[in-house]
């Protein structure tokens, strides 16, 4: 049902852009009266609400609602109506039957009598509102086939389904970035939530949203992207990863994500003529070596990690372990690693890598001190093969091994 087709059958949902304005008829207070939302709100960390009005526990009352992002408020109803104007951040609302809206800033909400709904706070700011109910409130939590359950029961049945949605994105997260969509990519990046209950599902939903961020910054880089929007998506992302490593500390793969991302700014400064001593630099460094120490303590051999080590050793020194041979073994390494390593059960946890390696290891043979386009066209057919619609390999760099393969061709006769 489209919002005009709820409008005139006063139906489940109803998003209207207008002002709201008080009957003439409605007494005016004695004197004006402003609450404080710090001092007005209680709760947990998810969300908080405080009476401005009336008792819900009675009759019509006006509240104040504040949720973090990616706090949600499972498959439920109310005996009164609903009415609610968004103060700030996204809510993603679900009427049983309906198409989801996302409801922002200034729109206003009208849930009728007994409609199911459930509600997320999709971030990235956190969610405030105003709810007015016109008569006592109360909530009652139902299954998939509308009979009342528990909370907790109804809060597991949403981790079920947000996995399930979780998952679905994330593989298309990763079809746009070997696609080189970053349109898409930054859309992705928004369907996600930003937190949940569970910390450890938390930081794997934050990971995969920097995860988008930090790929779409890559594909950038690819397409001659301005500079200052490359950097953007980059600390953006790494936000993301130190988040999701400040929610499970124990999570080698956010690190990495970071590590990857604070590499590209370091590019980004050198290339803009910053010196290796500058502070800012140095910093990077500092960063990026304690990341290193961290996500090796944790996974040594953890492919994505060499993966995102391999360009830094290849352009270090050799006396301090750098140096082509060193990058191309790393990257061997990890390949090796991949390979012989099962896809984890759950499907939220990285497991991306081989390909990455694949086309690297092309990289590094085709631009090493002795170019070997043979190999590295071995290699880049080989990442083609996991990922046959990867833009990267198949419309930028094998075009190149082809042509550094005919200028061998043609030196050789």
């Amino acid at each position: 049902m489209s919002v005009s087709q709820c409008c005139c059958s006063v139906a489940l949902l109803l998003l209207v852009g207008m002002w709201l304005t008080t009957p003439a008829e409605a007494p005016l207070p004695q004197a004006a009266e402003v609450h404080k939302l710090g001092a007005t709100l209680r709760g947990s960390d998810c969300s908080a609400a405080g009476i401005e009005t009336g008792d819900p526990r009675h009759g019509p009352s006006i509240i104040v609602e504040k949720f973090t992002p990616g706090c949600a408020i499972p498959w439920h109803w109310h005996t009164p109506n609903e009415h609610i104007m968004m103060v700030s951040g996204a809510f993603h609302f679900e009427i049983r039957g309906e198409k989801p809206v996302e409801v922002n800033a200034g729109d206003f909400v009208l849930i009728p009598s007994h409609h199911v709904s459930q509600t997320t706070c999709v971030g990235p700011d956190s969610c405030v509102d105003f709810l007015y109910t016109d008569a006592a409130a109360d909530m009652h939590f139902v299954d998939h086939g509308g009979a009342e359950i528990s909370y907790d029961q109804a809060l597991k049945d949403y981790g079920k389904t947000l996995v399930q949605n979780a998952v679905q994105v994330i593989a298309e997260i990763q079809r746009a970035d070997y696609a080189g969509d970053r349109a898409a990519l930054v859309q992705l990046h928004g369907q996600l939530p930003a937190s949940a209950n569970d910390p450890k599902l938390a930081a794997r939903l934050v990971y995969w949203r920097g995860f988008a961020l930090w790929r779409r910054a890559i594909n950038g880089f690819n397409d001659g992207t301005a500079r200052p929007e490359l950097r953007a998506d980059l600390e953006n992302g790494l936000a993301e990863f130190n988040e999701a490593a400040d929610k499970d500390p124990q999570f080698a793969d956010a690190k990495v994500g970071a590590l990857g991302c604070l590499s590209l700014i370091g590019y980004l400064l050198v290339e803009d003529g910053v010196q290796i001593q500058d502070a800012r630099v140095q910093d990077l460094f500092g960063k990026m070596g304690k990341l290193r120490q961290q996500a090796a303590a944790l996974d040594p051999d953890n492919p994505r990690l060499l993966w995102v080590l391999g360009p830094n050793v290849w352009k270090s020194p050799p006396e301090r372990g750098g140096g082509e041979v060193n990058a191309l073994a790393m990257y061997e390494r990890g390949l090796a690693t991949a390979r012989r390593t099962n896809r984890p059960a759950d499907p939220l946890e990285p497991a991306w890598g081989e390909p990455e390696l694949l086309m690297s290891l092309a990289y590094t043979k085709l631009n090493g001190a002795k170019p070997d386009p043979v190999a590295a066209k071995q290699y880049a057919e080989a990442a083609l093969k996991l990922v046959p619609n990867w833009h990267y390999v198949r419309d930028i760099l094998l075009p190149q091994i082809r042509q550094a393969t005919t200028k061998s061709n043609s030196r050789v006769n």
